[in-house]
């Protein structure tokens, strides 16, 4: 992934009446220092959330799947990930105001109601219905250790 896009921090917003999120100041900065122009991809994530990628994140995204489906066309599993995948993707484009309209089949997908959660996932910024994310952060409470074990162990 591009080495010079490094989403960090949480970032707590609203969605308006019109389902529009204001993208922090701070990730509009990176993807302006970074990319060629100020757009976004938003997916369906894990967990639950939503996926934000850059063009060139998102872009590389495209060729990984797009491997793994053209040299696994008969697998079940490899088809149906990447229906889902490319059919819940849109690209969008901030306003002026430095704010993206989020589609109501993604806002279902990832339950998002009025308050959002924005949080920098290095390469991608994961948006989180804000009651989720407070519930599965106190859910998962004793699982950053573990995860980090597992992590770095494998590094």
């Amino acid at each position: 992934m591009p080495s010079n896009i490094n989403f960090i921090g949480l970032y707590e917003h609203s969605l308006d009446s019109k389902s529009r999120l204001m993208i922090p100041q701070v990730y509009r900065d990176i993807v302006a220092r970074a990319e060629s122009s100020l757009k976004f991809f938003l997916n369906r994530g894990f967990d639950e959330c939503l996926a934000m990628y850059t063009e060139s994140t998102w872009n590389e995204m495209v060729q990984v799947v797009k491997s793994h489906k053209e040299g696994e066309l008969s697998d079940e599993e490899t088809r149906k990930f990447s229906r889902w995948f490319f059919s819940s993707a849109v690209e969008v484009v901030p306003d002026k105001a430095g704010r993206i309209l989020i589609p109501e089949h993604l806002r279902q997908l990832a339950g998002l109601r009025k308050q959002v959660v924005l949080i920098g996932v290095s390469d991608h910024v994961e948006i989180w219905d804000a009651e989720r994310h407070a519930y599965v952060n106190a859910a998962k409470k004793g699982d950053y250790e573990r995860s980090a074990k597992e992590a770095f162990r494998r590094l």
